[in-house]
């Protein structure tokens, strides 16, 4: 009833409801500060498994959904050389 009277849409879907949340609260550049970083992120002086948890958590936090291949690509192009 509070919806209605606001003149707000009714929101069914999830992809409704994250957009709704996300518009006044994330700032325009925080999609390409995180996809810049998503194409900079390399393993460095930290271990596999943390490089992996900071990739997995960079795609979530942008909201890629990549193929598995395409993941793979990614997470093999950022590891260091010797590995």
């Amino acid at each position: 009833m509070d919806i209605g009277l606001n003149k707000r849409p009714i929101v069914v879907f999830w992809e409704d409801l994250k957009l709704c949340m996300c518009a006044p609260f994330v700032p325009p550049h925080y999609r390409k500060e995180l996809l810049l970083k998503l194409q900079r992120l390399q393993e460095g002086p930290r271990s596999v498994d943390e490089y992996f948890k900071d990739l997995e958590t960079t795609l979530t936090k942008i909201d890629r959904h990549e193929s598995e291949e395409y993941k793979i690509v990614r997470f093999v192009s950022g590891l260091r050389r010797e590995i």
